[in-house]
């Protein structure tokens, strides 16, 4: 009020269904996790948290995956374990080199 300025109200659409990729749509990246020698471990989070990759694989109609080091977050003491972070590295450049073998 001192400034002058008015809040208005702006609707926000954060009501997006689960987005559960086919697991035939992510052969490319279980070929990647299993050369980085992890074993893949599917959890279907879907009816119990959101993850921002629903809004990108809605709006660019793509498939998408949660995906990272193991760790202990959303606490005081975060952290994640290097050697499980150097894992998810390895994941990474299998995806990039598998995608110039593509184009």
């Amino acid at each position: 009020k001192d400034f002058s300025v008015k809040i208005g109200n702006k609707k926000t659409n954060i009501d997006y269904p689960p987005y559960i990729t086919p697991k035939e749509e992510l052969r490319l990246f279980e070929k990647s996790v299993t050369s980085a020698g992890i074993d893949l471990n599917y959890q279907d989070l879907s009816k119990t948290w959101f993850f921002e990759s629903a809004l990108f694989c809605d709006k660019w109609e793509c498939p998408g995956v949660v995906f990272g080091p193991k760790g202990e977050g959303h606490k005081a003491d975060e952290s994640v374990e290097i050697k499980s972070v150097l894992k998810v590295q390895r994941v990474f450049e299998n995806l990039i080199n598998s995608a110039k073998d593509i184009n």
